[in-house]
């Protein structure tokens, strides 16, 4: 993830309200939603962005949560993942 997408989740994370995307803002947010991380809807000229558990789980742990290198036998311990 880089500098501009981790920026972008901590803002929608921190619930901050939203200004007219710009167009590198789109490509981040889709970039996150497409690992997971964000989900994006667009509707009646209106934007909704919402961080995902596991877009939180990123925040407080610095990795996605179904990183391999940190997988403990293939399982996904489900309280690492609530809010």
């Amino acid at each position: 993830m880089n500098e501009r997408q981790r920026a972008l989740l901590e803002r929608l994370a921190a619930s901050e309200e939203r200004r007219a995307w710009a167009p590198g803002e789109w490509r981040s947010a889709y970039a996150l939603r497409d690992r997971g991380l964000l989900t994006v809807s667009k509707s009646g000229g209106g934007v909704h962005a919402e961080v995902t558990a596991a877009g939180r789980f990123y925040l407080r742990h610095g990795r996605h949560p179904d990183d391999p290198a940190f997988a403990d036998d293939g399982v996904q311990v489900a309280s690492d993942l609530r809010g």
